[in-house]
């Protein structure tokens, strides 16, 4: 009978030591893919529609005008979530459908998401004639059409913790808007923020002399020398990301939607966004939100040097160094994207 009882209570106890170690290890799992909702396999697999389906059937889609005459689309997803909201500012030609999966794993994590297309770009108006100009008479315009969607759409939702989660372009607007307007926002994440962008072989000082007369003598909303309509580029030759999957996701929204498309940028376009992001930098020390910045090793769009000094002159700058990434680090492969994405939700949750 003894040796029965203490047969008993070995089998009980291994039964418990075997469970106990399955629920640590599930629970390790889940951490380790706790940053995305969907890996690159899912998306081949069937992943992307299910996106499509997502950006479709959830959010409300609406437009407002902004003070100059531009409809702006925007989507807001802030039913059945918590009290936090995240708000996404896209980069440059990339309308806010691009970041269907990024949404996606936000609302996983029940966040309350808005995202909008800026004016010239996306699904709002464009504002030359030629539509696959990416053009802006000045770059505050951008941070103004900013400032009334945030006022109409996003405030109204009600008190919680708001969080800006910029890109490229979208982190140059930020770090606008949140110089001027610093209440409300919890904390700023920009991913390769442009505050400089690469020029190649012309000096930043060459560059700005070449758009500012060109601008002068009438041809600011032309192409910059060089850029035109859009191309499509085979993934080998692409400078965005690693993740074939992701990057074919881009390259398919703008195949199947023509009114989407944007080329290149203009004259003017270039010149005001190289003012603005000298004039972020010259005020980095006057900034006093909450920055998480990420920088891509192998960005060749943005430059490095003006996001450190930035980071160094800022009092509560963050910045992340990611190895091994290109620019579109939100678009990049699993791995990359679990470090990034991992961080983010640290940054908020702190």
């Amino acid at each position: 009978m003894r040796l029965s009882r203490l047969r008993s209570g070995s089998v009980q106890q291994l039964i418990f030591k075997t469970l106990f170690w399955c629920i640590v290890i599930l629970t390790g799992i889940g951490a380790m893919s706790s940053a995305r909702a969907l890996t690159e396999q899912e998306l081949v697999d069937g992943g992307t529609q299910r996106l499509h389906d997502f950006m479709l059937t959830q959010g409300e889609h609406s437009t407002f005008t902004s003070e100059d005459g531009v409809v702006i689309h925007y989507q807001r997803f802030d039913q059945d979530c918590n009290h936090t909201a995240i708000v996404i500012l896209p980069g440059w030609s990339e309308p806010y459908l691009k970041y269907a999966e990024v949404i996606y794993d936000l609302r996983s994590k029940l966040y309350c998401v808005y995202a909008m297309d800026y004016r010239g770009q996306g699904l709002s108006s464009r504002v030359v004639e030629n539509p696959q100009v990416g053009h802006v008479e000045d770059f505050s315009r951008y941070v103004s059409d900013f400032a009334q969607f945030f006022n109409r759409v996003v405030l109204p939702g009600g008190k919680r913790k708001i969080y800006l989660l910029s890109h490229s372009m979208g982190g140059l607007v930020a770090a606008l808007y949140v110089r001027k307007q610093p209440q409300h926002i919890n904390g700023v994440i920009m991913v390769a923020p442009m505050f400089e962008i690469n020029t190649g072989a012309w000096p930043r000082w060459a560059a700005y002399r070449i758009v500012s007369v060109l601008d002068w003598l009438g041809f600011g909303r032309s192409f910059v020398f060089g850029h035109g309509p859009w191309e499509e580029k085979p993934f080998a030759h692409n400078r965005l990301t690693h993740s074939a999957v992701r990057y074919q996701e881009g390259v398919e929204l703008f195949r199947q939607n023509e009114a989407l498309v944007i080329g290149g940028v203009s004259n003017r376009w270039l010149k005001t966004s190289m003012e603005y992001g000298e004039k972020v930098i010259l005020e980095a020390p006057q900034y006093r939100s909450r920055i998480l910045m990420f920088e891509a090793q192998q960005d060749s769009f943005v430059l490095s040097e003006p996001m450190q000094h930035f980071c160094r002159m800022a009092p509560r700058c963050e910045k992340v160094f990611i190895p091994g990434a290109k620019h579109e680090l939100l678009m990049e492969t699993d791995a990359i994207r679990d470090t990034v994405f991992d961080r983010i939700y640290e940054f908020i949750e702190e």
